[in-house]
């Protein structure tokens, strides 16, 4: 029962957070929705454990106090986190009919900061998720400078995987993506894909560095990061794409062509405007139908997100 009374310990140390900025606030409820997401993936895991063997029952009738138990904890954190919400919108509506200030050089704070605006939070709250939910236990752990040995490709979404190819249903949208043990905290790196588009279907996307987030309680996800499409030209051929990240430079070459580079969007940014993660891994996305064989893979890590 180790892992929920580490729970418990950080759903009360969570429960007690308040504030009345807006921007914190989002960071609180995401936070709690973080937790009763852990929480909903603990009861289903004890469940898995009750035995059916005779032998076992007493096992199976010890986790019942503690599965009720943890079904009240997400049942506290959804409440909160339903009651911050309601508080966040308040302030919100408040602020908008509050008068401005006549001094128009000083400017409102941004609204909507992204989530990881307080990066050690950040990374400490969505760790236990990444951990939890995208990298396999068995996965490797990098440090600066280290080439992966193994590479857990991890695919996820509406998406379909058969030997080496992946595809998205028709309506959907899946992702492939490098499921390091601490894949969340990358900053520069070098990966490359060797690659075949079988079909486009709505579009294939590289997102040179990504994340995946949580956007609803129920655990749903979606990929965060500046996107590029490939064209039609590429499908049915075989090719290699090398993506270098260092800070928010890019560069890319397919085939050992001409380098192409570009910037990505600044971290800071409010979400409206679509800020990049600051670390994270390349992810590419599928869409409606888009199908891809992945024919080999590389990557090295050159540094880490502090």
């Amino acid at each position: 029962m180790g892992d929920l009374e580490d729970i418990k310990k950080r759903t009360e140390e969570t429960l007690q957070k308040d504030s009345d900025n807006v921007e914190e606030l989002g960071g609180i409820i995401v936070d709690l929705e973080m937790l009763a997401s852990e929480v909903s993936d603990w009861i289903d895991d004890a469940k898995e454990d009750e035995p059916d063997d005779p032998e076992m029952k007493g096992r199976a009738e010890l986790l019942v106090p503690y599965i009720s138990e943890a079904r009240k904890l997400k049942e506290r954190l959804e409440k909160r986190a339903d009651k911050l919400r309601k508080k966040r919108d308040e302030l919100e509506e408040a602020a908008q009919k509050r008068p401005k200030p006549p001094d128009k050089r000083q400017k409102p704070p941004p609204q909507n900061l992204p989530p990881w605006t307080n990066w050690d939070a950040f990374k400490r709250q969505y760790g236990n998720f990444w951990k939890q939910h995208i990298a396999p236990k068995n996965a490797q752990e990098l440090t600066a400078g280290q080439s992966a040995q193994q590479i857990p490709l991890l695919s996820t979404g509406a998406i379909q995987k058969q030997g080496n190819t992946y595809t998205a249903n028709q309506k959907g949208t899946g992702w492939i993506l490098f499921a390091f043990k601490n894949g969340y905290e990358f900053r520069n790196y070098v990966a490359t894909f060797k690659m075949k588009i079988i079909s486009l279907g709505g579009a294939v996307v590289l997102l040179p560095r990504g994340l995946l987030l949580p956007v609803n309680r129920f655990g749903q996800v979606s990929a965060f990061g500046r996107g590029i499409s490939f064209p039609k030209q590429m499908v049915g051929k075989e090719f290699t794409i090398s993506v270098t990240v260092s800070e928010q430079d890019v560069t890319i070459v397919v085939n050992n062509g001409a380098p192409q580079t570009f910037k990505l969007p600044d971290p800071s940014l409010p979400l409206p405007k679509n800020p990049n993660p600051p670390a994270g891994i390349p992810i590419l996305l599928l869409r409606d139908g888009a199908s891809i064989q992945i024919l080999g893979v590389s990557f090295q890590l050159n540094a880490i997100k502090q």
